[in-house]
C-alpha cells in the first residue's frame, strides 16, 4: 500500500501529521503514519492513542522506548524495534545496543542481569505473557503490576504497551519501509535470533505446542 506524503494528503491528514511534526519535534512524519494516511478514521485513532501514552511522564521517556523496542522485536515487527532501538539509545546515552540484548534475554531468562527498572522490567514481560501466552493468568499478573508500579506509572505503561502492540499490528500490516537500520551488530543480531527463538518456543509449550 503507498503511504501518502504531506503534500499529498487531505488538509484533515495534513492537520495530524503537522501536529506529529511538532509534538516530537521532527521534519517529517514517520512512515508509520503515512502508511496509513490513506484512512483518517484510523489515523486519528491511531494518533489519539499515541498521545494519550506520550504525553504523561510518570514513565521516563528512554523506558517507554525500551518497552516499545522489546514488544516490537518479539512481535517480530522489525520497522519498530529498530526504530525505538534507535531512539532509546539517542534519549539516553548511556543505553548501548548490549544494554537492550540483555534486556531482551531477561524476557526468557529472569536470572539475567539488564539496565531497566525492575518494576519496568516486569510491565514487559507481563505484557508479553499476557498477549503472547494462552494459559497466562491475566488477573494474577495485573496484581502483580499493581503491586510494583504506582498507580500513575501503571496507567501509563500499559497505555504505552497497548498502543505498542496496535502500532504493531498497524506496522505488519502495512509493511512500512524501514527509516533506521544497522542499529544492532552482526554479532547482536545473532544473539537476538536466539533469544527470539527462545521466546517463541516457551510461548509455543504454553500454547500446546511443542
Amino acid at each position: 500500500m503507498p503511504m501518502i506524503e504531506f503534500d499529498d494528503a487531505t488538509p484533515e491528514v495534513q492537520a495530524i501529521y503537522q501536529e506529529v511534526m511538532d509534538t516530537f519535534q521532527m521534519d517529517d512524519v514517520p512512515n508509520m503514519f503515512k502508511c496509513i494516511g490513506d484512512n483518517i478514521s484510523i489515523l486519528k485513532t491511531f494518533w489519539e492513542e499515541a498521545k494519550s501514552s506520550w504525553m504523561r511522564n510518570e514513565v521516563p521517556a528512554p523506558v517507554k522506548q525500551v518497552m516499545l523496542f522489546a514488544i516490537s522485536f518479539f512481535g517480530g515487527n522489525k520497522y519498530c524495534a529498530l526504530g525505538h532501538a534507535d531512539a532509546a539509545m539517542k534519549m539516553d546515552s548511556s543505553l548501548q545496543c548490549a544494554d537492550l540484548v540483555s534486556i531482551l534475554r531477561t524476557v526468557c531468562d529472569p536470572n539475567g542481569t539488564q539496565k531497566l527498572p525492575e518494576k519496568f522490567m516486569k510491565a514487559i514481560e507481563l505484557s508479553l505473557k499476557i498477549n503472547f501466552y494462552n494459559d497466562y493468568d491475566v488477573e494474577e499478573a495485573r496484581k502483580e503490576l499493581i503491586r510494583v508500579l504506582s498507580a500513575g506509572e501503571y496507567r501509563e505503561a500499559l497505555a504505552v504497551l497497548h498502543w505498542g502492540m496496535r502500532a504493531n499490528q498497524i506496522i505488519k500490516t502495512n509493511v512500512c519501509p524501514l527509516e533506521v537500520d544497522n542499529v544492532f551488530d552482526n554479532q547482536d543480531i545473532a544473539q537476538m535470533e536466539k533469544i527470539y527463538n527462545l521466546f517463541w518456543s516457551q510461548a509455543g509449550k504454553s500454547r500446546g505446542g511443542v
